[in-house]
């Protein structure tokens, strides 16, 4: 990877850590990922930033054929659930934007940066007006992010519990009152005996 390339990896990671993805995203393979979002390839500027529907295998390709990076073949659902899944869930990116109802199991799914995101970045990112933008993006909101994993059964779960990020929760349909918790210590403590009953 040669320095124009590296430089533009950086920028696309100190994106995601300005808009406060967790730790676990706040790597290379995200970077590379927000990257192939945008189509966004030396010598393009963020100006240049596109919004093309991809799917996990265009972006493999993306990463193998602009950046040198051959990612293997089974790291498709690490893609998806390390990195995607919290794209999503924080609103930066769309699924299937062209077609919502599509099936989850379709070959088609893809995703598209969000158009307000990718208009930010257009017009502000490298400006003096960037910092603004971001304290206005955050202004009205009141409450930490919350990501949340979702399965419909504990077997499908622990499939996956390796992939689970630090930082997040996961739901299972089979207990649905119940969350997960990677990583207790932000609620570690005893449980009050009183409520002994309803647990």
């Amino acid at each position: 990877m040669h320095k124009k390339q590296q430089k533009l990896l950086d920028e696309a990671l100190a994106i995601l850590q300005a808009l406060d993805f967790p730790r676990a995203q706040q790597n290379e393979r995200s970077a590379l990922t927000f990257l192939a979002l945008l189509n966004l390839t030396t010598p393009k500027t963020w100006k240049d930033a596109e919004s093309p529907m991809v799917g996990i295998r265009s972006i493999l390709d993306f990463c193998r054929s602009n950046f040198g990076k051959p990612y293997a073949e089974n790291t498709r659902e690490t893609f998806r659930r390390q990195t995607m899944h919290q794209f999503v869930a924080a609103g930066l990116v769309v699924e299937n934007a062209d077609e919502p109802q599509r099936p989850t199991n379709s070959p088609k799914w893809c995703y598209q940066i969000e158009p307000g995101a990718l208009q930010l970045l257009r017009d502000h990112y490298k400006t003096k007006t960037w910092k603004n933008e971001l304290a206005k993006l955050f202004a009205t909101c009141t409450a930490g992010s919350v990501y949340v994993s979702a399965f419909s059964t504990r077997a499908n779960f622990s499939r996956y519990q390796i992939e689970i990020s630090w930082e997040t929760e996961v739901w299972v349909a089979e207990a649905p009152s119940h969350l997960i918790h990677f990583n207790g210590e932000k609620f570690l403590g005893p449980y009050d005996l009183k409520m002994k009953g309803t647990l």
